[in-house]
């Protein structure tokens, strides 16, 4: 794998970059030599004419050196980083923020928690209905068939109702799971798409029984004015 480089300047990390593009950068003047350069393997930024064999002569001879020459800078040796360089803790391009995962992490348990209790509910009614089917006890062991038929095809109508929702919300806890070990956007938009279905289902019902509870109202009212019409 070739060597990535990461250069400094402005108070701005950039890059990766190859060795070519640095050297080039740095032909051109685009990088000074004493901008600061990282790459893995070296302990610590250092600046670029301190970094053997990255800054190449030209080709040219150049002309003849002045009389006096200044001394030279002292090296600057920049200390060795206490964690890990900055784009080591930035997500990939194009990825989710640590924030973002974090919060949807934090309610992982409590979706997982309400989707466990709603398979528990479901299976209690599954097992009502067997019990009030096959094996009857108490007041409902001397229930006539029909009535127990019934009551066990409301158990199953609630439990019907009630899965949508439930899976909804395991399905919601599973994909938050994977984009807390990803961190792709693609497992964000299934996670929202999951919880988007959840919020969906609750809002279609809430619509349906409020319909319900308004139809009932005005039989009632109906109902009461026809009987204090025949009056």
């Amino acid at each position: 794998m070739a060597t990535q480089w990461y250069y400094a300047q402005n108070g701005q990390q950039i890059g990766p970059l190859t060795s070519d593009q640095l050297r080039n950068l740095l032909a051109s003047g685009a990088v000074s030599p004493t901008d600061l350069v990282w790459s893995e393997g070296l302990p610590a930024w250092a600046p670029a004419n301190q970094v053997p064999g990255l800054i190449v002569a030209p080709a040219y001879t150049p002309p003849p050196a002045p009389a006096y020459a200044p001394p030279p800078a002292a090296a600057y040796v920049a200390p060795a980083p206490a964690f890990a360089p900055i784009y080591a803790q930035q997500p990939a391009q194009g990825g989710v923020s640590e924030a973002a995962v974090a919060l949807l992490r934090k309610t992982k348990p409590w979706v997982r928690f309400l989707s466990v209790l709603g398979f528990l509910g479901l299976g209690l009614l599954g097992l009502g209905c067997l019990v009030l089917l096959l094996f009857p006890f108490g007041p409902m062991a001397s229930m006539p068939m029909g009535p127990r038929v019934g009551a066990a095809f409301a158990y199953l109508l609630i439990g019907l109702v009630q899965f949508p929702p439930v899976f909804f919300l395991h399905r919601y806890a599973g994909r938050i799971a994977k984009l807390a070990a990803s961190g792709a956007p693609s497992d964000l938009e299934d996670a929202l798409r999951a919880q988007k279905s959840f919020w969906k289902y609750v809002g279609i019902f809430t619509l349906v029984v409020m319909i319900l509870y308004i139809l009932v109202l005005v039989g009632v009212l109906v109902f009461a004015g026809a009987a204090l019409f025949n009056r």
